[in-house]
């Protein structure tokens, strides 16, 4: 998430606070970049393998989807973010190619730093789905139908409205706070 600041820090030619800080920040976000691909690729071996087996029936994979979606974009904007911090300097003309990568790249980092409180979110409740779920399914059989099929579906979307109608109150909020 500090992309900027590592670019900016390297591009002062400082060797001062500024550039051992900016090592550090970016020791952390390539252990981060890592971590967070290796995690993902666990969940790519195991959903895959998920649907391998067709004995289980699957009542929890339109919520693995989606939390598999916006994990995958989150992953794909930081390692994007991550790679071109290692690419991208300052640039001294405004016209080149690498004030378009810089540029870019604080837009995707900006992005990222105003909706993860969304993510985050969309992970919180779709476990929380998960789990409101199985405990339906197994504690009471008789309302299955209502976490199931095109119910799922529905409350799916309705997750979906929800946060983006948070997100507008958040930006909102964030406008009339800033003025």
């Amino acid at each position: 998430m500090y992309h900027t600041f590592i670019a900016a820090a390297r591009s002062r030619n400082d060797t001062g606070s500024y550039n051992t800080y900016a090592t550090i920040i970016q020791t952390y976000e390539i252990i981060g970049f890592i971590v967070n691909n290796i995690l993902f690729l666990c969940l790519l071996l195991y959903k895959y393998r998920k649907k391998a087996e067709t004995t289980d029936e699957n009542f929890h994979e339109p919520i693995f989807n989606q939390l598999f979606y916006n994990a995958a974009i989150c992953l794909v904007i930081n390692d994007i973010c991550t790679l071109a911090s290692f690419a991208t300097s300052i640039p001294e003309e405004t016209d080149t190619a690498g004030a378009f990568i810089f540029v870019l790249m604080a837009m995707l980092e900006t992005f990222s730093m105003l909706f993860v409180n969304v993510m985050f979110a969309i992970i919180t409740v779709f476990s929380f789905m998960a789990s409101i779920q199985r405990i339906i399914i197994l504690h009471l059989p008789n309302y299955k139908f209502l976490v199931t099929g095109n119910c799922l579906k529905l409350e799916i979307c309705l997750v979906y409205v929800s946060l983006i109608h948070y997100s507008v109150i958040v930006c909102k909020s964030t406008s009339r706070d800033s003025t």
